[in-house]
């Protein structure tokens, strides 16, 4: 079943990724929010050719309460690379860290969904598209692909890397995901939508159009369904680098994002669980603390 293509702020990829998957779990909840907390590039077209980032798994002492995934609840924690195109889909580069509800799975025919897991910490590297649903954009599908989910521990330190460089013995997009510097989940993209949309079967190794290096940097926790403190680290620093084409310097103007969506009414909910602290924003570099606010969310 298609969505209708919305109107996108930069955050709309992953409002139609929970309305697809809480759909298919039995449909929106009276307390099914969804939250974005940390840094954002300001707007779309940064030309971007890599983006790493680091921060720490939280610890158990620094959470009061984990995820329900039976109530829809799920952490994702990442730093992406993503990009409205001109009629209206999106792609998503987005390695992370979550636990919960995920969506951990892909199917030959790239639907995206859950997966058996424990409770626990899990990296993942993950591309995420929308495609044409039919002959024209104006009914969209999210469909993913994704590498191996691999468990982590309170504490480890996270590492993720997006750049376009040779990978699988081919020029494409290289997604990363490590703990402690180990073994990665990865993937190698080298083809827009998986090579799914006609209007863009060139492969990135081909020059591709403009769209193919213009992103949107999102470093963010995103927690859904989750609308009390309790459920969030008391605070968790991230550090970001990127950089263009030949390692050329970019100032992608990333500011404060604290969003929240209340997808039971269609507005807005309360944004006072986590507090962001942007310390560096400038070229190549973003630093910022996620801080749990100590008030309670009705």
């Amino acid at each position: 079943m298609g969505v209708a293509a919305v109107k996108h702020d930069g955050l709309d990829h992953r409002r139609q990724l929970f309305d697809q998957i809480r759909a298919k779990e039995g449909g929106t909840q009276p307390t099914d929010t969804q939250r974005w907390v940390g840094a954002q590039s300001a707007q779309d077209g940064n030309v971007v050719y890599g983006s790493s980032c680091s921060f720490a798994v939280p610890l158990d002492s620094d959470i009061e309460m984990m995820p329900n995934a039976s109530l829809g609840q799920a952490h994702y924690m990442y730093c992406d690379l993503h990009h409205f195109w001109p009629d209206g889909l999106f792609t998503q580069f987005v390695p992370q860290l979550q636990r919960g509800d995920m969506t951990c799975s892909s199917g030959s025919d790239y639907d995206i969904g859950g997966c058996e897991h424990d409770e626990a910490w899990y990296i993942q590297a993950q591309y995420i598209w929308s495609e044409s649903v039919g002959p024209s954009t104006a009914q969209s599908t999210v469909k993913g692909w994704v590498g191996e989910m691999i468990k982590v521990s309170p504490g480890d330190q996270i590492f993720s890397n997006i750049s376009y460089t040779t990978c699988n013995g081919t020029k494409g997009w290289s997604l990363e995901i490590s703990a402690n510097g180990g073994t990665p989940s990865s993937l190698c993209v080298t083809t827009p939508f998986m090579g799914r949309e006609a209007n863009y079967s060139a492969p990135y190794s081909s020059g591709c159009s403009s769209d193919c290096w213009e992103f949107i940097l999102g470093d963010l926790h995103e927690a859904w369904n989750m609308n009390s403190p309790g459920y969030y680290p008391v605070s968790q620093t991230y550090t970001v680098n990127y950089n263009g084409k030949s390692g050329q310097s970019v100032d992608a103007d990333q500011t404060n994002q604290d969003a929240c969506d209340n997808h039971n009414t269609g507005g807005s909910c309360a944004d006072n669980v986590l507090t962001p602290s942007l310390t560096t924003s400038a070229a190549d570099q973003c630093i910022f603390t996620n801080r749990r606010d100590s008030s309670v969310v009705v």
